[in-house]
């Protein structure tokens, strides 16, 4: 019965240590997301910028005409 309990609270260690590495990568996982995501925004910002100036650009365009 011993033997039964150590090798029982032994494979609950591992578990443990399992999830809470689970737990870490996922952490990590959401950190990266989020940095995407952030990245993803810039990103956005930055092609209606591109869009901004090139509405500008063919106002500018047709009045010279």
């Amino acid at each position: 019965m011993n033997l039964f309990k150590r090798e029982t609270e032994e494979a609950m260690i591992k578990l443990i240590a399992t999830q809470s590495d689970l737990i870490s990568l996922q952490k990590e996982a959401a950190k990266d997301r989020e940095e995407i995501i952030n990245h993803l925004k810039r990103l956005v910002n930055l092609q209606e910028d591109q869009i901004s100036d090139l509405k500008v650009n063919l106002h500018d365009l047709r009045e010279k005409q």
